[in-house]
């Protein structure tokens, strides 16, 4: 979708029909819409995009990341419509709030850091994130609600 190397990666289809899509983006002109959750791409990052259930229109489109890669595994809707997504980060800059003291730092030296995340519907809010730093025997994690 934009002018460099875009990778999906699952797909999951909502009940009224509506398909979301994710994958990882190297292309800073993705196209996202105006509520969307991140406008402007970080680095290597995660996007996620609705499409209409005849796939004639995008009605939600938004890149989530830090600075350095974030890979996409999987997407999942809830009961409420709400995209859960799987994926691994190595930014330790990946947005986090109220953080929960990593040690090693969070993304520090090439490690990936596991993620769960869930998307408004509209894709223009994170309703929950946790992170779960691997390698090292790591068990501690970072969570946002909103």
């Amino acid at each position: 979708m934009g002018f460099e190397s875009d990778e999906a990666a699952d797909i999951a289809i909502a009940t009224d029909g509506s398909i979301v899509a994710v994958g990882t983006t190297f292309s800073a002109t993705f196209p996202t819409t105006p509520n969307a959750y991140q406008r402007t791409r970080l680095g290597t990052d995660i996007w996620l995009a609705k499409f209409a259930p005849d796939l004639s229109a995008l009605l939600a489109s938004t890149f989530f990341g830090g600075g350095v890669s974030e890979f996409a595994n999987g997407v999942a809707l809830d009961a409420e419509g709400r995209a859960v997504i799987t994926g691994f980060t190595t930014s330790a800059d990946f947005p986090l709030v109220d953080p929960l003291p990593l040690s090693p730092p969070f993304g520090s030296g090439g490690s990936r850091d596991y993620i769960l995340s869930t998307l408004s519907p509209d894709l223009s809010a994170v309703a929950q994130l946790e992170v779960r730093q691997c390698g090292l025997g790591a068990r501690r994690r970072g969570r946002r609600r909103s």
